[in-house]
């Protein structure tokens, strides 16, 4: 068999460029008894859904940013220079080929189309912006719409009963629990992206305040949308100019 037939029935190996497999290998390495047998089945397992997540998402990238160029007149060739950009890049391209979900993806592709057209949210905010798409679920993000897009409703919000039955109501395909809802809602707050007065009662079957607070008593909304959520949201719209 000549050298050229022999290399027909060779499996196909991951570029030496693919730091992800590099990263897998350096990690499978490092566990304790994890031998050679293990580390060689990586790529086995990996490289194909790995490569193709990759290209799909340069793919998507690419059509985002040359849509820029023919839209706005963005310069690629200026682009590869920013290295803002090149950062918010890197970050969100990491984050991307370790997401399925394609609420995810899509998020994290406006971030990076915004970034290339020089969206007015600080440098730092966007690398924590798509750490935080990275972070959170697609339900995080929906909830964080919902409560902007409601929030002169809900200023006077007396318990998170009436968040989660307005929130099912509006949203019947992305159903939640009330835990999950909790939840959601606490990790949102957590991140300074939402604030919720103490005051709002919550689900029944904890305690709760024996007094009630009413808005112009509390000096302020029951609950708002931050300064920072808003700056997510528009980080990862469309409509961003």
């Amino acid at each position: 068999m000549n050298t050229n037939e022999s290399d027909k029935y060779t499996p196909p190996q991951a570029e030496k460029t693919d730091k992800a497999i590099a990263v897998v290998r350096a990690a499978v390495s490092s566990i304790p008894y994890a031998g050679n047998a293990a580390i060689e089945l990586m790529p086995l397992l990996f490289t194909a859904p790995l490569e193709r997540r990759r290209q799909e998402w340069m793919n998507e990238v690419a059509g985002a940013l040359r849509e820029l160029e023919q839209d706005r007149g963005i310069s690629l060739d200026e682009l590869q220079s920013n290295e803002a950009f090149i950062s918010v890049l890197v970050q969100a391209s990491q984050a991307a080929v370790r997401n399925h979900q394609r609420e995810k993806k899509e998020a994290l592709r406006q971030a990076v189309r915004n970034s290339a057209a020089s969206v007015k949210i600080e440098e730092d905010l966007q690398l924590l912006f798509v750490r935080f798409i990275d972070e959170l679920t697609p339900s995080h993000l929906t909830l964080l719409r919902f409560l902007r897009d409601r929030e002169i409703e809900f200023q006077d919000v007396e318990s998170y009963e009436q968040l989660f039955q307005s929130f099912c109501a509006a949203n019947v395909e992305d159903t939640v629990t009330r835990d999950e809802f909790r939840l959601i809602s606490e990790e949102l707050k957590t991140r300074n992206l939402i604030r919720i007065s103490a005051n709002v009662d919550d689900f029944s079957g904890v305690g709760s305040n024996t007094y009630v607070v009413t808005r112009g008593s509390s000096g302020g909304p029951m609950l708002l949308v931050t300064d920072i959520g808003r700056k997510l949201l528009a980080f990862i719209s469309r409509s961003t100019k």
